[in-house]
């Protein structure tokens, strides 16, 4: 066999090493190994092009190598970024750049119970209150997440200003444009929502707790006995 020979068959043998990455980039299901195997593929058939003086090809080829390691990195720094809303604390700093700043006067309602949600608010300053539950809300406290995100879009709760505050605010419209631009917040957003549901909970628990010690030991009884499952749907 000449060396001619040879170079033909591994030439013949890249190409067919090009279609078979390529059909395997086309199977994958996830971002990062289809764009690897893809420029896998990218290599092989540029290789393939440039020995049987494919111009065409070679420069197709060329031109995706690039693209496909542009979208590779791109993939994994969003990965990085919704590992760090996974794990980092829940910090007004995700939001605060959209956000726009209002000033309410002392005395103001912010929203109240049953209004339809269109915005999302974080506290900067000021005393702000929940009257429902007279809960006193902090700064960096952000209040209407979760009835931008319920089926019906109404408030559970009224917010009032005690004094002078100052906010920030997002619209629904925007908040929606910014969590299909950057998936991180969306993430960040889910873990808000499901921490703040927590917290309900946990305090509607102490309340329960708390009637029943004040009401004495038989509700004490009532409360501490599992409810009956109440149909949902």
């Amino acid at each position: 066999m000449t060396a001619n020979n040879l170079g033909g068959i591994l030439a013949e043998l890249v190409g067919y090493a090009a279609v078979v990455a390529t059909l395997l980039s086309c199977y994958q299901k996830t971002a990062i190994p289809l764009r690897v195997l893809a420029m896998v593929a990218n290599l092989f058939s540029i290789a393939y092009a440039a020995s049987h003086g494919i111009i065409p090809s070679l420069i197709q080829n060329c031109i995706l190598l690039p693209l496909n390691l542009y979208r590779l990195v791109d993939v994994v720094m969003l990965l990085r970024k919704v590992r760090t809303a996974a794990k980092g604390n829940l910090s007004v700093a995700w939001l605060k750049p959209y956000m726009k700043k209002v000033v309410f006067e002392a005395g103001t309602t912010v929203f109240r119970k049953g209004e339809i949600a269109d915005k999302v608010y974080c506290v900067i300053s000021g005393t702000v209150t929940i009257p429902e539950i007279g809960h006193r809300l902090s700064p960096g406290d952000f209040i209407g997440e979760i009835a931008m995100f319920s089926p019906d879009r109404l408030r559970t709760m009224s917010v009032v200003c005690e004094t002078e505050a100052e906010m920030l605010w997002i619209t629904e419209d925007e908040l929606a444009h910014l969590c299909y631009q950057k998936p991180e917040i969306s993430f960040y957003l889910l873990r808000l929502i499901t921490s703040r549901m927590a917290e309900n909970v946990n305090r509607t628990a102490q309340a329960a707790i708390a009637g029943g010690e004040a009401a004495g030991p038989e509700a004490k009884r009532v409360v501490a006995e599992p409810a009956p499952a109440l149909n949902s749907g």
